[in-house]
């Protein structure tokens, strides 16, 4: 796994950075990655994977991995086009609806 700036994590996720923050101090604080100064704006910081870490998180989370894939399997693949189709409108209202709160101020 590669290393990332921290701003990109609120960026690719549409959460704040608070948030990501508080998600980055529990996964620090389990050992999962590390924060490091990035070298060319060190107002910045860089999140380093912790690999011999992320095995265990891995071996954690194979078994809702598994038991996902077996319940894709039980729909037809028009079934879950259909899924995904709702799966991504939803996704999509729920940023609209952040998007308006934000702009009220509430968010």
């Amino acid at each position: 796994m590669q290393t990332i700036r921290g701003g990109v994590f609120a960026e690719r996720t549409g959460l704040t950075t608070g948030a990501i923050t508080g998600l980055l101090d529990r996964l620090e604080k389990a050992g999962f990655v590390r924060r490091v100064r990035d070298p060319e704006d060190r107002r910045r910081i860089i999140i380093d994977p912790i690999e011999k870490n992320l095995a265990v998180a891995e071996d954690l989370f194979r078994s809702i991995g598994e038991s996902m894939a077996k319940l894709s399997d039980e729909f037809t693949p028009q079934e879950m086009a259909l899924v995904r189709r709702v799966i991504q409108r939803r996704v999509e209202i729920t940023k609209e609806e952040i998007s308006r709160l934000r702009e009220q101020s509430i968010v």
